[in-house]
């Protein structure tokens, strides 16, 4: 009785080990590792007599598929609207993608004033969720042809790295509300490898974003002369680094806590820099460009209360902070603290403590009076005083 008991249970897991290799090799045969490539998929639909191509996901051929989560994935950039194009799956006509004789996925190419499907596509769209946790993607590059980005468009794409994109939010447009702000693009669901990020979208109104660990950059590309929306990256700790090209100003509260961030490039900012746009960027080295030790800021450029309060590492390295042509409101450099000199115009400053707590200026110039050290001071509200 007990050697039959014996044999029963080797038996069962001889069975047990047949059925776990049966499994495996199922597995290993689900794709056809032969088929290799990515693109877009898309329908093109027309609103309000205006034709549009919208973007709905991304198609993995089965290589791609059978990588992911492996250390060997090869992680991919995708463009969508880049020159007026995007570069989509071809499929035959029983609706199966097309592959040629190397296994290579066949693509097609969709362009902006061009007909599909008896509809002229006049623009682009990426819809809802549309590269919902694709982790195969690296970095995204949105063209001015694409007018509108989905809620939650690249939600749990965790292995994200850089964006370059058209605006911020859904639509380009200076509206204050969730939809215009940089988070709304990742949504509001907690997935893996995204921190969870609360930002305002008004005085009163938060949402916690998740938006990926890994994405460090981001490049924003508006039209001439536009207005970089207020709250746009109100509270975005995880980004080190944003570009925005086109925009002559800022919106309050825009880069507001933005503590990780370190270096903004806004080559055509010129006209307003809003209440707190800065405040609490303690990384922040310099905004405008350094050239021989002196950062100008631009003739004309005015700045709200608060717009740089905190920012303790603004103007590191640099000899001379020149603001003779900035006109300054309450508390607009507070806690600058590494300020080592700064020179403007009297008649340009509109509020009180411009630059209170600027512990490290040495030297004042003010209406063109080189103020030697202890002819100068503050006074209890934080205005510099000239005593001689």
């Amino acid at each position: 009785m007990k050697l039959f008991k014996k044999l029963l249970a080797i038996m069962l897991a001889i069975c047990c080990v047949a059925a776990i290799t049966a499994c495996d090799e199922n597995t290993s045969e689900e794709y056809d590792t032969n088929k290799t490539g990515i693109a877009l998929e898309y329908k093109v639909t027309e609103e309000d007599g205006k034709g549009y191509a919208t973007v709905t996901g991304l198609f993995l051929s089965d290589k791609q598929k059978a990588s992911l989560g492996k250390e060997s994935l090869k992680t991919e950039a995708i463009e969508i609207g880049v020159d007026g194009k995007i570069e989509v799956v071809a499929y035959d006509e029983d609706n199966a993608p097309k592959y040629d004789e190397n296994g290579n996925l066949v693509t097609e190419t969709i362009e902006i004033g061009k007909e599909y499907d008896g509809i002229t596509v006049e623009s682009f769209k990426i819809a809802e969720a549309a590269f919902s946790n694709q982790t195969i993607i690296k970095s995204v590059k949105v063209g001015s042809s694409v007018e509108f980005i989905g809620a939650g468009a690249f939600a749990g794409c965790s292995n994200l790295k850089s964006m370059e994109l058209p605006f911020v939010g859904e639509t380009a447009g200076e509206n204050v509300n969730s939809k215009k702000i940089f988070g709304f693009v990742f949504g509001t669901v907690a997935a893996d490898g995204c921190s969870s990020i609360t930002s305002n979208y008004n005085t009163s109104g938060t949402l916690a974003f998740y938006i990926p660990t890994s994405l460090k950059e981001v490049v924003i590309n508006y039209a001439e002369g536009s207005v970089l929306p207020e709250y746009a990256f109100n509270k975005i700790t995880t980004l080190e680094k944003v570009t925005v090209n086109g925009a002559v100003s800022v919106g309050k509260h825009a880069f507001e806590g933005c503590s990780a961030l370190y270096n903004v490039v806004m080559p055509d900012l010129k006209n307003e820099i809003g209440k707190n746009a800065f405040a609490g960027c303690a990384k922040l080295v310099n905004l405008f460009a350094k050239a021989e030790g002196v950062v100008t800021f631009p003739a004309g450029i005015v700045i709200y209360q608060s717009a740089f309060s905190g920012c303790s590492n603004l103007g590191y390295g640099a000899d001379l902070i020149d603001l003779s042509g900035a006109t300054m409101y309450e508390k607009a450099f507070a806690s600058c603290t590494s300020f080592k000199a700064v020179k403007f115009v009297s008649a340009n400053v509109k509020g009180s403590a411009v630059f209170s707590g600027c512990s490290s200026l040495e030297s004042v110039t003010v209406d063109g009076q080189d103020c030697t050290e202890g002819s100068w001071d503050f006074d209890d509200n934080g205005n510099i005083v000239v005593n001689g």
